[in-house]
C-alpha cells in the first residue's frame, strides 16, 4: 500500500483528481513513479514483468481478487457471499503493460446504476436498495489487448452485370490487391470470473487515456487475476479485423463498382500477425443475491465512461400486476373498435401460441448454452483445462434441465420419435378418414396443418451438438437443447395451436365451442408466457460460481 509521508495513514487513488490522496491530512502525490509500500512516495517502480500482491480467495466459490487492504475480507464480489473470511496469500503476478485509471467515483456510478433501474419497472425491489452502494467495488479487470497486422497479396473474384437489349451480360473478374493493415487496441477480458456478455456490454474503453502501469493506481481499489491465456481470444480478434478488411475492400472507390466476393478470397502472404499485451481496465462491480440466496445477479459499470450493464430478473408479482393494469384499457379499446368473430378469435389464438412457441424454443437454447457456460470462452477454457465439467453439469441440472452427454456428430433430424410425430400421424388419419367418408369440410386444412406440425416437430427436436476441435483450448460450439427436454416446455403452446386448429377443421355448429377452444388455447399460451418469464430469470439470475472448488453451491 501507499503510505502518507506526512501522517503515516493509508493513501488511495482518487478518481476525481487522478492523484494519490490521504483521507486524513489531505496530502496528495502523483501516482507516476510511486513505489507501493515506500513511505517517501518518490521511488520508481522496478521495471520487471511481475509485481508482488496480496491475493484474497473466497472459500465458497474460489474467486481470486488482488487487494492491498484487509477490507477485502468482508464479502465476495463474485458469488455475493457476505460475512466470509477470505484466505490471504502473497504471490507474484504478471504486471500489465498499461492501466486505464478510474475516472468515476463510486457515488457517480451508483447514480448511473439507479438511473438504469428506473427504466426496469419489473425489477425486484432488492435491486433498488440504496444500501447496495456499500457492495459496489472498483475492480481493475485484466484485458488482453491485441494488435493485428495483415500484410501481403490478396486475390478475389468480382463481377459486373448490365443489360444490352434483351441480354443480361455478366462480366467476371479476377482482382488482386496488396493488403497492409494495422488494427490496434482490440480488447477482450482476460478473467474467467468476468462474464464475456457483461464485458462486451460495457465496452468500449478509451485506450488513448491508458498510462503506464503503476501499482499506485490500485491503491484503494481491487484487481482481478488474469487466468485466461491470450490465445483464447486471438481468433476472435483476427476475425474482427478480417471483417473490417472485407468491408474496406468492398467500399474502396476503385473496387466498389465490382460485386466482390470476399468469402472466396485467397492470400499470398496476407496472413495475420498478432501481438498481445495485458492491460487493466476500470470496472465498478456489484453482485447481489436474490431472496432465496441461491442465485446471484451482476451489475457492472464502466469506470471510465459510466456505461451500465446488468442482469435484470423480473419480479413475478410486479409483472402480473402490470399485465393486468395494461390488459384492462387494451380490452376496453378493442371492445369499442373491434368485434372478433369466433373464427378470427381462434386464428388470433394460433398466432399468439406460435409466437410463444418460437420464442420459448430460442430461449431454451440460450438457457442450455448459459448453464453449460458455453457463452463465455474464458470460462470454457478454464473449465476444460481444470477439470471442472462435473461442476458445470451439476449447476445445470440444479436449474431444472436434465443434462445429456454431448453428441459429437452433425445435427440429425428425426433421430428420435417425438410427441409431435404422433400428433401428425393422428391428424393425417383424421383427414384421410374425412375424405373417405365424403366430409370435405376439413380437407382443405389438411396440407397446411400437417406441414405446420412437422415443421414445429423438426424445429423442436433438433439435438444438441458440440463439436470439439483437435485442441481442447478452442472448442467449436453449436449448442441446441435436445428435443426431449424442449418438449417438456413446448407442449403447452403446441397444444394451444392444435386445439384451435382442430376446432377450425371440425367447424362445430355452436359458437360456444369456438369461444371455449379459444379461451383454452389462450390460457395455455399464458402459461407459456409464464415459462418465458421464468426462463428470462434463469438467464438473468446466475448460479453462484465455483471457480476452483468442488462441491455444491452455497
Amino acid at each position: 500500500m501507499v503510505v502518507c509521508k506526512n501522517c503515516g495513514a493509508f493513501m488511495r487513488f482518487d478518481p476525481g483528481t487522478q492523484r494519490i490522496k490521504c483521507d486524513h491530512c489531505d496530502s496528495e502525490v502523483s501516482p507516476v513513479g510511486i513505489r507501493v509500500g515506500d513511505e517517501s512516495g518518490a521511488t520508481a517502480v522496478p521495471d520487471d514483468d511481475n509485481f508482488e500482491a496480496e491475493i484474497y480467495t473466497c472459500p465458497q466459490c474460489g474467486g481470486d481478487i488482488v487487494c492491498d487492504d484487509d477490507t477485502a475480507a468482508t464479502f465476495c464480489s463474485y458469488c455475493g457471499a457476505s460475512s466470509v473470511v477470505l484466505s490471504k496469500r502473497l504471490e507474484k503476478i504478471r504486471k500489465p503493460r498499461c492501466v486505464i485509471p478510474f475516472k468515476l467515483t463510486k457515488e457517480e456510478c451508483f447514480e448511473n446504476y439507479k438511473k438504469t433501474l428506473k427504466k426496469a419497472i419489473f425489477a425486484p425491489s432488492y435491486l433498488k436498495n440504496t444500501t447496495l452502494i456499500e457492495k459496489l467495488r472498483g475492480i481493475y479487470m485484466p484485458y488482453w489487448i491485441y494488435d493485428v497486422k495483415h500484410e501481403g497479396g490478396l486475390y478475389m473474384t468480382g463481377k459486373r452485370q448490365h443489360r444490352s437489349g434483351d441480354y443480361l451480360i455478366v462480366e467476371n473478374y479476377s482482382i488482386s490487391s496488396f493488403i497492409n493493415s494495422d488494427c490496434d487496441g482490440l480488447a477482450f477480458d482476460a478473467s474467467a470470473s468476468f462474464s464475456d456478455s457483461l464485458s462486451r456490454a460495457i465496452a468500449p474503453f478509451d485506450q488513448s487515456e491508458a498510462v503506464d502501469f503503476s501499482q499506485a493506481y490500485i491503491s484503494g481499489f481491487y484487481a482481478d487475476m488474469c487466468n485466461v491465456p491470450a490465445r483464447v481470444y486471438e481468433d476472435n480478434a483476427v476475425s474482427i479485423v478480417d471483417k473490417h478488411i472485407a468491408k474496406a475492400v468492398k467500399t474502396d472507390p476503385g473496387l466498389k463498382i465490382y460485386d466482390i466476393d470476399t468469402s472466396k478470397s485467397s492470400g499470398d502472404g496476407a496472413v495475420a500477425k498478432t501481438e498481445e499485451t495485458l492491460g487493466y481496465f476500470p470496472v465498478w462491480f456489484l453482485s447481489c443475491r436474490d431472496k432465496s440466496g441461491k442465485n446471484v445477479s451482476y451489475a457492472v459499470v464502466n469506470g471510465q465512461t459510466g456505461k451500465v450493464a446488468m442482469d435484470l430478473p423480473i419480479d413475478y408479482g410486479k409483472y402480473i400486476l402490470g399485465s393486468l393494469l395494461l390488459a384492462v384499457p387494451v380490452a376496453v379499446v378493442l371492445n369499442l373498435f373491434m368485434v372478433l368473430s369466433p373464427t378470427a378469435l381462434l386464428i388470433t389464438a394460433i398466432v399468439f401460441a406460435a409466437v410463444s412457441f418460437f420464442c420459448l424454443s430460442s430461449q431454451l437454447d440460450l438457457i442450455y448454452t448459459r448453464y453449460l457456460n458455453h457463452d463465455d470462452e474464458g470460462l470454457v477454457y478454464k473449465s476444460m483445462n481444470h477439470d471442472m465439467d462435473d461442476q458445470i453439469h451439476e449447476a445445470f441440472e440444479q436449474n431444472g434441465v436434465k443434462k445429456k452427454e454431448p453428441v459429437l456428430t452433425n445435427v440429425r433430424i428425426g433421430d428420435k420419435p417425438s410427441l409431435l410425430g404422433v400428433v401428425g400421424a393422428i391428424l393425417i388419419t383424421f383427414f384421410q378418414g374425412a375424405r373417405v367418408m365424403g366430409d370435405a369440410r376439413g380437407t382443405k386444412f389438411a396440407i397446411p396443418v400437417v406441414i405446420l406440425v412437422f415443421i414445429l416437430s423438426i424445429f423442436a427436436n433438433r439435438s444438441k451438438v458440440t463439436e470439439y476441435a483437435d485442441s481442447k483450448e478452442k472448442p467449436v460450439r453449436r449448442m441446441k437443447m435436445p428435443g426431449g427436454e424442449k418438449m417438456a416446455v413446448l407442449f403447452k403452446p403446441l397444444a394451444a395451436i392444435l386445439i384451435a386448429v382442430a376446432i377450425l377443421v371440425i367447424k362445430p355448429v355452436h359458437d360456444m365451442y369456438y369461444y371455449g377452444g379459444a379461451i383454452l388455447s389462450l390460457l395455455l399460451t399464458l402459461i407459456s408466457v409464464y415459462d418465458l418469464v421464468r426462463g428470462h430469470n434463469k438467464l438473468a439470475l446466475r448460479r453462484p460460481p465455483q471457480f476452483a472448488k468442488r462441491g455444491g453451491d452455497v
